[in-house]
């Protein structure tokens, strides 16, 4: 029997090599009758190759949205396990071949939320983000300073912070670049707060993080890190309602087992 992580990635495989030639098939036969159905040929040349970059075009949309449901198994289920394994899987048959670094990138994620740090930090010692648009630096260093933080490396996590800032100043006029920076830049001023041993600081942050939660593991993430302020402050209480709530909705994350760990440790 198949695992669901074969499923997924075969499934994935399967719907990217069928796109290609019914894209083809979609455009040549398009082409070919508009060319008899416009009489004027340079006309029907133009229109023709407009209808065919945007028959493409939808080809790239099919496809983004096939890898978008490849991030829900992380974002919506919180399973970094499957997550990596279907990575793993589509690096070993190819399916990826202009695409490394992300999917490299996305495998060091994947097992960084499964608390495999060492094997994340090796994988990222790989990488080589300095040619790349800035969204996957960014994403390189989220990754980055999550492996620093769990080592309680403040170094590390203080010049990834410098790394950000300076790609958010560079990249302004890019919304997406501004709110990718701007969501790292409050996760690693929470890293440093909590390192620094300043709670209050570090609990309006992650206050702020799970009001602006759109996704299951967001709210997971907030949840924990308010969890674990919680319990330095000595709010136990509240404390423990919060782990509850990553222990029940946090699936394979390693924050789960986090969570039972301050459970046992301040007492269930």
């Amino acid at each position: 029997m198949k695992s669901r992580a074969e499923t997924v990635a075969n499934g994935f495989i399967l719907k990217n090599r069928i796109s290609i030639p019914v894209t083809a098939l979609i455009i040549l036969s398009t082409s070919v009758l508009l060319y008899f159905i416009i009489p004027s040929p340079d006309t029907s040349v133009l229109f023709i190759m407009g209808v065919c970059s945007a028959i493409y075009f939808c080809r790239f949309i099919y496809i983004y949205r096939i890898a978008a449901k490849l991030n829900d198994i992380l974002e919506k289920e919180c399973d970094p396990e499957l997550f990596t394994s279907v990575f793993q899987l589509l690096i070993s048959r190819n399916a990826f071949r202009h695409q490394t670094t992300s999917v490299s990138l996305n495998v060091a994620l994947g097992l960084n939320l499964q608390g495999k740090f060492q094997q994340a930090g090796n994988l990222l010692q790989e990488i080589n983000v300095n040619t790349k648009p800035p969204i996957q630096k960014l994403f390189y260093l989220s990754v980055y300073s999550a492996c620093a933080h769990a080592k309680r490396d403040s170094y590390t996590v203080e010049w990834c912070l410098w790394q950000a800032l300076h790609i958010a100043g560079t990249q302004r006029r890019s919304p997406r670049v501004s709110r990718y920076s701007s969501k790292l830049i409050n996760i690693l001023n929470l890293y440093l707060a909590e390192n620094n041993k300043q709670y209050d600081v570090a609990l309006e942050i992650a206050n702020e993080m799970l009001i602006s939660a759109k996704l299951p593991i967001e709210r997971v993430s907030a949840s924990f890190y308010i969890a674990k302020q919680l319990f330095h402050k000595g709010d136990c209480s509240s404390a423990k309602a919060y782990c509850e709530y990553v222990i029940q909705n946090g699936n394979k994350l390693h924050c789960v087992v986090l969570a039972k760990e301050l459970l046992v440790k301040y007492g269930n």
